[in-house]
């Protein structure tokens, strides 16, 4: 049975008491690993063999595959033992777990706690510039149930802090408005009113606009004067109120997102277009959000919604709701019609000139970057002069898509977005994330006027690795040679992510054998820890290999250290037969192309592929025919050596008795080289081997060289029957 507007009203007002579950969508099957049970109250263990069994038992269901409340129940047991053992691992899954789930599940226990531990504190400041927004936004919220003064303390000292990254220190205001004692929070935001950095202070006026009752704006002569005269105000009853009521309309909100995504999620595919629609027409501005966001999510999932759909979400784009407008225009941007998406591009270009709310305009400027429309160029460099960094980041941000996407059109004119960008950025910002969008920028423009910029940032004096990385994927994409100094320096950075961006970069400019040298030492292990960024560097050594000339390529195989192990041999025999091939195609062959084959032999032979070396080294031998008899002859026995190892008795009668295009040794150098390896052969334990290799050779080697060779072979066969207990007598001489 379909649920109801009515019923939907009537859960979300229940769902307090319990009444609400009803509603959810109750899942088909659960994830293998998820236990089938929740989490129970622990009661004291009788053993510390128990103990730690009850909490590895707790551990499992926060940290592995289970649903959010499943997770919380466990994080809520563990913080009921009061066990130091607990708060230790919780400790640990805060800072070192990969699973944002897991994060999320201990902060949003910790928040509904009345006493959470003072232990977690120091973790849970390291989440509050986290990436993932639910994190760094569910770590404000847990810091805020804490009573006592040291929280604020705490970020109070991070935000006055200017060495510490601005997304931390942005982050730690955006905390203090969650805190519990609003009073010591307000008197740290009133002391860093006069920051030097524009987005603290921009910061700390929105959040003190969040906490107090009143509103100054960018006047912080009349902030602190409200605060001296008229801070008892707020004593009292505003402290634990607005606290209250904040995380009361939070929960309900939170609680009402997700009873219209179990309603979408239980509603038919063909009845889902029409529930959309008529959340998109709700008095309710959350609910046309997550209607909305829906869709969005649909589209990251290859769904793309109906064209009344479509339609309908383009129309929101004069919603009276900030946030239902940043949605829309997110929602727009992902559509990626190509039919609609000049209409897309005009349509936001006309919305920009008129938007007011800071919410929406970044991701407009994001937007328009990634529609791809040139027209959106020029109002993307006017951006650049806009009062607010957000702005500016998400502007920078789509000239460099932009222009990225106009690299097709040879005849485009980038001389006016080269001159916004130096006019604008020159210096280039102190804040660290405007600066990495500034440097990505000019590397996606690749205009020679920015090679200075980015080889300065990508040297050793920028400290941050994000900023190192970007700037020598610009030098790669500029493709000036000049810049290749650089970039063998980023090849030994401490940052690995640096270390591949400069071994890519060197894929692209390296030309000489001094630039292979450089990009082998990333191939060992004691110099190159990381295993992928090895074989990338061989894969650009090869590259660069590839693009050197034949006599070059030769002298750079004879250096090669290709019998050191396994792997360099392997490698050697990649060079080595791309050459080959190289030469093999020239006419006349060149007298090298049998050395090339005889060293690929030598490689096949030390890597026991002896039926790969047999092949090589007759190759060679039919390039030999020129060459001194000494060369033909060292090239024979190793072919005949070969054609022996590799098991192979009617092609080595062949070599011993048909016609050669080269000389061949005496009888007696072909001889004992013949014993030497059958008795190897022997000294690997493969004596059934010998003797039936002896066995099929006696013919030929009677017959080319002689009887008294063909004697000492049926001596050997004789002495290899015996060992293998066979009473058989030799067999008679042809």
């Amino acid at each position: 049975m379909p649920v109801h507007r009515n019923s939907l009203i009537l859960a979300w007002m229940l769902w307090p008491i319990g009444v609400g579950a009803s509603v959810a969508a109750t899942p088909a099957s659960a994830p293998a690993t998820q236990p089938t049970t929740q989490p129970t109250t622990t009661t004291s263990p009788t053993t510390d063999q128990q103990k730690a069994e009850d909490l590895r038992k707790l551990l499992r269901y926060l940290t592995e595959e289970n649903t959010l409340s499943t997770r919380k129940t466990a994080c809520a047991d563990m913080l009921a033992t009061g066990w130091p053992e607990a708060l230790a691992e919780l400790a640990k899954v805060i800072a070192n777990s990969a699973d944002p789930l897991a994060k999320l599940a201990v902060c949003q226990t910790i928040a509904e706690r009345d006493d959470p531990p003072a232990s977690l504190v120091e973790p849970i400041l390291s989440l509050l510039d986290d990436p993932d927004a639910r994190l760094s936004e569910a770590a404000a919220v847990a810091l805020g149930t804490y009573r006592n003064g040291n929280v604020v303390e705490a970020l109070a000292r991070l935000i006055r802090d200017g060495k510490v990254p601005v997304s931390r220190r942005v982050a730690a205001v955006q905390a203090l408005g969650q805190v519990h004692n609003v009073e010591e929070a307000v008197d740290t935001l009133i002391s860093v009113l006069d920051d030097p950095n524009n987005r603290i202070r921009r910061e700390v006026i929105q959040t003190l606009r969040q906490c107090t009752p009143v509103d100054f704006g960018a006047d912080a002569v009349a902030w602190r004067a409200w605060w001296t005269e008229g801070r008892e105000d707020l004593l009292g009853g505003l402290n634990r109120k607005l606290r209250r009521q904040e995380r009361y309309q939070r929960a309900l909100e939170d609680r009402h997102v997700a009873v219209l995504e179990a309603l979408f999620a239980n509603t038919a595919d063909d009845k889902r277009d029409a529930q959309l629609l008529a959340w998109f027409q709700s008095t309710i501005a959350l609910e046309r959000q997550t209607a909305v966001r829906l869709v969005d999510q649909q589209l990251l999932d290859r769904k793309p919604p109906s064209t009344a759909v479509a339609t309908a979400i383009r129309a929101l784009i004069t919603d009276p709701d900030p946030r239902v407008r940043r949605d829309v225009v997110t929602v727009i941007r992902d559509l990626r019609q190509p039919e609609n998406a000049a209409a897309d591009a005009a349509m936001l270009l006309q919305t920009l000139s008129t938007e007011p709310s800071l919410i929406v305009k970044p991701t407009l400027y994001n937007a328009l970057g990634r529609l791809g429309d040139a027209a959106a160029i020029p109002v993307c460099i006017a951006g650049l002069a806009d009062p607010d960094d957000e702005v500016v980041i998400e502007a920078v941000t789509a000239i460099g898509w932009l222009v990225q996407g106009q690299r097709e059109n040879d005849g485009a004119d980038l001389t006016p977005v080269v001159d916004a960008l130096l006019n604008r950025f020159s210096p280039l910002p102190a804040d660290a994330a405007l600066r990495r969008r500034v440097v990505e920028t000019m590397a996606k423009v690749q205009h020679v006027k920015f090679a200075p910029i980015l080889r300065e940032e990508a040297g050793d004096a920028q400290p941050s690795a994000s900023i190192r990385q970007t700037a020598v994927r610009g030098l790669e994409l500029l493709g000036n040679g000049a810049n290749t100094d650089v970039v063998i320096s980023r090849l030994a950075d401490k940052d690995a992510g640096v270390r591949e961006a400069a071994v890519k970069a060197m894929a692209a400019l390296g030309t000489t054998p001094a630039h292979l040298e450089a990009v082998a030492a990333r191939l060992a292990t004691a110099i190159e820890p990381v295993e992928t960024l090895q074989v990338q560097a061989w894969e650009t050594y090869r590259t660069i290999f590839g693009r050197l000339q034949p006599a070059v390529q030769i002298e750079v195989l004879g250096k090669f250290p290709w019998n050191t192990d396994a792997i360099a041999t392997e490698r050697f025999l990649q060079l080595a037969l791309s050459v080959e091939q190289k030469l093999a195609t020239l006419n006349p062959a060149p007298q090298e192309l049998a050395m090339i084959r005889t060293q690929i032999g030598d490689a096949f032979t030390a890597r026991n592929r002896h039926t790969d070396a047999a092949t090589a080294y007759d190759k060679a031998m039919a390039a030999l025919a020129t060459a001194p008899p000494d060369s033909q002859h060292a090239v024979f026995l190793k072919l005949l050596s070969a054609r022996l190892r590799a098991g192979e008795p009617d092609k080595l009668s062949q070599l011993l008795t048909g016609d050669a295009p080269t000389t061949r040794p005496s009888a007696d150098t072909i001889g004992t080289s013949l014993i030497q390896d059958l008795e190897t052969i022997l000294a690997d334990r493969e004596p059934a081997a010998a003797v039936d290799l002896v066995t099929k050779l006696q013919p030929a080697v009677a017959e080319a060289l002689g009887d008294a060779w063909a004697a000492k072979l049926a001596a050997m066969r004789a002495t290899l029957q015996n060992g293998q207990g066979d009473a058989t007598p030799p067999a008679p001489q042809p």
